[in-house]
């Protein structure tokens, strides 16, 4: 993380734009979080790493519709999986949406 923060001030330092800096091949950063790494250098504020996120497998999915379809809660559910209650909340929806719930 250090380093992509350290290659974001040095472009931004030598003049380069949000734009310019999103672009850098290898770097891998959109504008608005270049904009947000240079706006927190300038507060002296440390960039906290961002939390990758887990896509749901194929075998996780199958257990929720068929615990969903037990008229188990997310809540619980989630405690099952070992997924956030959010995470499986906004995967029934989706299931409600295509009509398998």
């Amino acid at each position: 993380m250090s380093e992509k923060r350290d290659a974001v001030l040095s472009l931004f330092h030598a003049g380069k734009s949000y734009v310019d800096i999103a672009a850098t091949p290898g770097l891998q950063v959109s504008a608005a979080y270049a904009r947000v790494i240079v706006s927190r250098a300038r507060q002296g504020v440390d960039i906290p790493c961002r939390k990758k996120s887990r896509v749901i497998t194929l075998k996780e999915r199958a257990t929720i519709l068929r615990l969903a379809k037990q008229k188990m809660g997310p809540k619980a559910i989630a405690i099952m999986i070992g997924r956030s209650r959010g995470t499986i909340s906004n995967y029934m929806r989706r299931l409600r949406r295509q009509g398998k719930l």
